[in-house]
């Protein structure tokens, strides 16, 4: 084999191994992004209604921050409230001192 041939294998195999690398860094990253999707899109554990509290609205009292108070860390809040006023029959969010309304009590 001559000097120029020995350096064209070098150059094909050296070619050849920064192609072979490439493709796995490629694959890596796809696989990284695949199961970053995967694990995004993935449903999380809804939390569940465990019990229902009586609450006596006190002056000030609104059905926003008893719902933040209650149900603020397991579901969106807009969605404490809505259901707060549904279980409660309360149409225009007014509430009074002296009420008293069933709040739902959720777990995860």
């Amino acid at each position: 084999m001559t000097q120029k041939q020995i350096y064209e294998l070098k150059k094909k195999r050296r070619l050849q191994r920064q192609r072979r690398r490439n493709a796995t860094v490629l694959l890596a990253l796809l696989l990284i992004l695949v199961c970053t999707l995967f694990s995004c899109g993935a449903k999380q554990k809804q939390p569940s209604i465990t019990e229902y509290i009586t609450y006596i609205v006190s002056d000030g009292d609104t059905i926003w921050e008893i719902a933040q108070y209650y149900c603020g860390n397991c579901i969106d809040i807009r969605i404490a409230v809505n259901q707060i006023e549904e279980i409660n029959g309360i149409s225009n969010a007014t509430i009074y001192s002296g009420d008293s309304l069933l709040v739902p009590v959720y777990s995860h």
